[in-house]
């Protein structure tokens, strides 16, 4: 057997031991010859379709627009400019995708000026509410439009029935704004039309508040029963407003000359959401390709839709690299499209991704 210097062996034993390089993530998707791969570390800013959330959650409340409804339509607001949303019915409503911090647990109201296109079809203009699946029952509270008013729903999370169920403003005139209060004080619900209450305060002991679903307006909160008409100054607040504030909201957006700005006497109020949804049209501005690096190009690339924010952190892996990035998408928007018509039809195929 032949020996070697210490040295020399010490040498021989530091090389044998060295680890095999591997290539990084994308290199290795790449050679294994995909069609199409989007590595979506874009950090160009996509243009967003949001309404802005002036209450207290700030930008985590920040609402989108689905489906490009009609911005700038006439506020509810009398002797005021200020705009509103239209809403077609089918598609279109504003939503808030679902976080605990803006589900109150406890206390609550909630206010909106509607203006139904349709009388005496059923209709859900205001919702936060999670349609769940036996043996879990509904959780949250929503408003329907029905032929004989305007309907508060509360549920138990146990069963799909509601355990309130009120009823108040007579059957709704088409192209005529109403105002329309939910309150839950931590005991009882009320509910309010125009300023009046919609009789006595019902127990809502059994109430249980949403668990997962958006705060909605224009649809439930799982896109069923569409509104069509004109939605406006929705808010949030997580205390249970008093019938005479609530009273002085309404005597306030019915005023021409209001003594006091509408918009300030709802931030007085310190709500955690609040909507004007008087933003102007969406331009849309310019698109942001999500690069196809696969054997089909350019001509497979995708396009980032609004309500997908690029440049978030990607997967804390070392194979990634310090400066990969990843997208975000919400419960209600954003996206990428990719193109129609690619040549990938086949019986065979693999799909990966990081989620």
């Amino acid at each position: 057997m032949k020996t070697y210097p210490y040295s020399l062996a010490a040498t021989l034993v530091a090389i044998l031991t060295i680890p095999t390089a591997r290539a990084d993530y994308s290199s290795t998707v790449i050679a294994l010859n995909p069609v199409a791969y989007y590595r979506l570390n874009e950090t160009t800013p996509v243009p967003g379709d949001t309404a802005a959330n002036l209450g207290t959650a700030g930008a985590i409340g920040t609402a989108f627009y689905i489906n490009t409804p009609l911005h700038q339509a006439p506020g509810a607001l009398v002797g005021s400019t200020d705009t509103a949303v239209g809403l077609n019915g089918t598609s279109q409503r504003v939503g808030t995708p679902f976080d605990s911090s803006i589900s109150p647990k406890g206390a609550f109201t909630a206010e909106a000026w509607i203006n139904p296109a349709v009388s005496g079809a059923t209709f859900s203009p205001l919702a936060c509410f999670t349609e769940a699946a036996a043996p879990v029952g509904r959780t949250g509270w929503l408003i329907y439009e029905v032929a004989a008013g305007f309907e508060l729903r509360m549920y138990d999370g146990i069963t799909s029935a509601p355990t309130v169920d009120i009823t108040g403003g007579g059957a709704p005139v088409a192209n005529t704004w109403y105002h329309l209060v939910v309150v839950y004080d931590g005991t009882n619900a009320s509910f309010y039309v125009n300023g009046a209450p919609s009789g006595s305060p019902v127990s809502a002991a059994a109430f249980a508040p949403n668990i997962g679903g958006p705060f909605s307006i224009g649809a439930r909160s799982d896109g069923a029963f569409w509104f069509a008409g004109y939605a406006d100054e929705v808010a949030l607040y997580t205390n249970a407003l008093s019938a005479s504030d609530i009273l002085a909201h309404y005597q306030n957006g019915t005023n021409p000359s209001p003594s006091q700005a509408y918009n300030s006497l709802v931030l007085a109020g310190h709500p955690i959401l609040y909507y004007r949804l008087n933003e102007p049209d969406f331009a849309g501005g310019t698109p942001v390709t999500a690069a196809n690096l696969g054997s089909l190009g350019a001509g497979a690339d995708g396009s980032y839709e609004a309500g997908a924010i690029t440049g978030v952190a990607g997967p804390p892996f070392a194979g990634f690299g310090a400066a990969n990035t990843a997208m975000s998408i919400s419960s209600l928007a954003g996206d990428v499209v990719i193109p129609d018509g690619l040549p990938v039809n086949t019986d065979t195929f693999t799909i990966t991704c990081w989620f």
